[in-house]
């Protein structure tokens, strides 16, 4: 089993700023018989590239520990643009470490032809072509074969797919899960994009500034639990974005009333598209501030604002809003507490 685990880790660049205290999880515990992919997901400046170079030895923290098994495993690295050798053919790069020393021993011949074919390269690697004359799809494909090419433990995969057409991405992405699957890997896999996640990752691991706590702290699920309730209002923004539907509320005679997040008993709700409902009475007041042919802008209570579908807003009379059905609620510390039931905006 591949597995990484980050024992009371504390690291600042300086003393002023200390990025992570005391943090302790870890990567791959639920791998038994096949291997498993990790989506790091995280604000940017939340400390994911610094999370990738303490686990990879880059940097080094200056408390805590950080446990590999095995304890020295071949790590590989694909970053979002891999560094390839122009004066080199397409096969030659792909079996790059095939020739360094450091690396040669761990190459596998067996292995690189298996993935060739998984990642559906074998005839480009036949031909004569230089690296210019290949899309960016299969540069990445080059990338990926080589850091395969030494059977690693664990892969980390920085931002690989930006920049390479969706189509090709989702081809790409299921591919990756094959050989990470077959070949035991522990996958870790930085990036920004939820729906990457959705196909690619099976666990998702999210960093998140605690400002009370003045420290970047870790939430963890399986993507099915995470997605349903994503346990930090940062990761639900994330994942619905451009929908921004996120309320300061509070509760008054049994009722769900907007207010300002400075009030002393309000709460986040974050909602879907399919609890939004419009009345000609009884709901929230609202301002269409703007709307393009998909999404409108609408502004609730003091610059509130949330953000849905065109074909649900009213563009005719007068008419308010109204919450049905189950909501996720947060803490004003923005950390997931529970559901609520709403039926026109009253709790049932």
């Amino acid at each position: 089993m591949n597995s990484v685990k980050f024992e009371n880790v504390c690291f600042s660049y300086d003393k002023r700023n200390i990025l992570f205290d005391q943090l302790s999880f870890s990567f791959g515990d639920h791998q038994r018989d096949r291997g498993s992919i990790v989506g790091l997901m995280g604000a940017s400046g939340s400390g994911k590239t610094t999370l990738v170079k303490l686990l990879s030895g880059i940097l080094r923290p200056q408390h805590g520990r950080i446990l590999l098994h095995p304890e020295k495993p071949v790590l590989s690295y694909l970053p979002q643009e891999a560094v390839f050798f122009s004066h080199l053919s397409p096969l030659q790069n792909a079996v790059y470490f095939k020739h360094i020393s450091a690396y040669k021993k761990h190459f596998d011949q067996k292995i690189f032809e298996q993935n060739a074919e998984v990642l559906n390269m074998t005839e480009i690697l036949k031909t004569r072509r230089s690296m210019e004359e290949l899309s960016g799809g299969q540069k990445q494909r080059i990338g990926l074969l080589r850091a395969l090419s030494i059977k690693p433990n664990i892969l980390i995969m920085d931002e690989s797919l930006i920049g390479i057409d969706n189509i090709v991405k989702i081809d790409f992405m299921y591919q990756i899960r094959e050989i990470v699957h077959q070949q035991k890997i522990l996958g870790i896999y930085v990036c920004h994009n939820k729906d990457e996640c959705d196909v690619l990752a099976d666990e998702l691991a999210y960093i998140h500034y605690n400002a009370k706590q003045q420290r970047n702290i870790i939430f963890q699920d399986d993507m099915q639990n995470f997605s349903s309730k994503p346990p930090i209002l940062d990761a639900f923004r994330a994942f619905h974005y451009p929908r921004h539907c996120i309320l300061s509320a509070r509760i008054e005679n049994n009722r769900l009333v907007p207010c300002s997040q400075s009030t002393e008993d309000a709460f986040y709700i974050a909602v879907k598209q399919e609890n939004i409902s419009f009345s000609k009475s009884n709901g929230f007041h609202y301002t269409l501030v703007s709307s393009s042919p998909r999404l409108a802008l609408i502004e609730i209570y003091d610059k509130q604002y949330l953000t849905i579908d065109t074909f649900l807003c009213p563009t005719h009379g007068y008419h308010t809003l109204l919450l049905n059905g189950q909501v996720l609620k947060y803490s004003r510390n923005e950390e997931y507490i529970g559901e609520i039931r709403l039926i026109d905006n009253e709790l049932r």
